[in-house]
């Protein structure tokens, strides 16, 4: 019997066919967020650049989002309803499907996109990189912040793999769909290699590793282009469903978890088939750390102190979540401080191994440098600014040392 997952890739592979009929797609899965959706669409159909292409994918949503498109008379909207949930990771593919665009680019149906930034974007490709990356908002209710990591202007990376060992051996802190434009042929081929399952957890994530793994040039500019929101209860990895007040969904928790390991078994099934395991096996080992540490450990490190506070304040609520919690499928967060803890300790036990991937990592970065600077001689040295509405950044490099700099804002 042919699952819903081999249909779609029946299409993917389909949809090589096409020719390019607008310059981008802009795919947007919609979930259980109508109640953001008309903001995230008139971002994106206001623009002053015209050529392109909305697909909305309805992850059979329980809410009005057939109405709100409806509302649209705009023939730029393409509207697809899955036939049944799969998840953000297969309805980007599904929509991915039936694009046309030259390049593509995965948004989030709560997020938003900077005014004119397609103008802009295609004016950084020239046509010439098969991958743009940029930077983008925190966005929340009531302010918006410059998040903690910034991308460097005109990083430009060519040759085979170069843009996945720099995501690798660099730790590339932008693993977010949003993050990058894609030329659509790579992306139908990094999604033949998505685990064929409800995937909804580090999705983005591995699905830029397998694109990437087939970029040969790729460029990232230090533009905001993006409004990444933060305040959605209603998120569907958002396990700390209150940012403020740290509400727990431990039903989330327990699925994200399951989620999360698909997702990189995924990867160490791709690198061996792609036969470079031996490469990246200690270098994934340490992403997994990290990612166990951003998406599990973090949101619950004053987890003991929530359950004080909610005791003092709410005791029905203390005994139906405490109840909750020790009855959950994975028991306590205990097993996870045990996987991170022994984790950690195991990837010290590996130094003859490690150091191998560290020689590898500083070769490559060397390599990088000396690309560099036979692309672009200003790389030798290099000052740049960039600046958002609260505050400016100066990037001091030479050769493959860099220097960030906190300015004030000019008044």
């Amino acid at each position: 019997m042919e699952t819903i997952y081999n249909k779609i890739l029946k299409n993917l592979e389909l949809s090589k066919k096409y020719e390019s009929s607008v310059y981008f797609s802009i795919i947007i899965p919609v979930y259980n967020t109508e109640k953001y959706l008309k903001r995230c669409l008139d971002s994106v159909l206001n623009q002053s650049f015209k050529d392109l292409e909305v697909i909305i994918v309805n992850d059979c949503s329980p809410g009005n989002c057939e109405e709100i498109i409806s509302s649209y008379k705009d023939n730029r909207i393409k509207y697809i309803k899955n036939e049944q949930n799969l998840g953000s990771a297969w309805s980007r593919i599904n929509g991915l499907s039936y694009s046309k665009g030259k390049y593509v680019h995965f948004i989030d149906s709560d997020d938003m996109v900077v005014e004119e930034c397609y103008i802009k974007i295609k004016k950084y490709l020239k046509n010439k990189y098969e991958v743009l990356c940029f930077n983008g908002y925190n966005f929340f209710d009531d302010h918006i912040d410059e998040p903690k990591y910034h991308v460097v202007s005109d990083n430009k990376i060519y040759g085979k793999m170069a843009a996945f060992d720099d995501m690798f051996f660099t730790d590339n802190p932008l693993r977010t769909l949003w993050a990058r434009v894609f030329k659509r042929d790579i992306a139908i081929e990094g999604a033949q290699y998505m685990p064929k399952d409800y995937t909804c957890v580090a999705d983005d994530w591995i699905f830029n590793l397998f694109i990437l793994f087939h970029a040969k040039s790729y460029r990232s500019v230090s533009d905001m282009f993006y409004y990444y929101y933060q305040d959605n209860p209603n998120a569907i990895t958002a396990i700390v469903e209150n940012k403020r007040e740290h509400n727990i969904n431990f039903n989330k928790l327990n699925r994200n978890i399951k989620q999360a390991y698909i997702s990189y078994n995924s990867v160490v099934e791709f690198l061996k088939l792609k036969k470079v395991w031996n490469i990246y096996r200690n270098s994934w080992m340490l992403y997994i750390i990290r990612d166990l540490k951003y998406s599990f450990i973090e949101p619950f490190k004053n987890f003991d102190g929530y359950f004080d506070y909610i005791y003092n304040e709410d005791k029905s609520k203390y005994l139906e979540e405490s109840l909750e919690y020790f009855n959950s499928n994975i028991s306590n967060l205990n097993v996870l401080n045990f996987v991170y803890n022994n984790l950690i300790e195991a990837s010290g036990t590996f130094e003859k191994k490690l150091f191998k991937y560290m020689l590898i990592s500083k070769s490559y970065k060397i390599y990088k440098a000396i690309t560099r600077i036979r692309n672009y001689p200003q790389a030798l040295f290099n000052i740049s600014i960039t600046k958002t509405n609260e505050y400016r950044r100066m990037y001091i490099r030479f050769l493959f040392f860099k220097l960030t700099l906190k300015l004030k804002p000019k008044k």
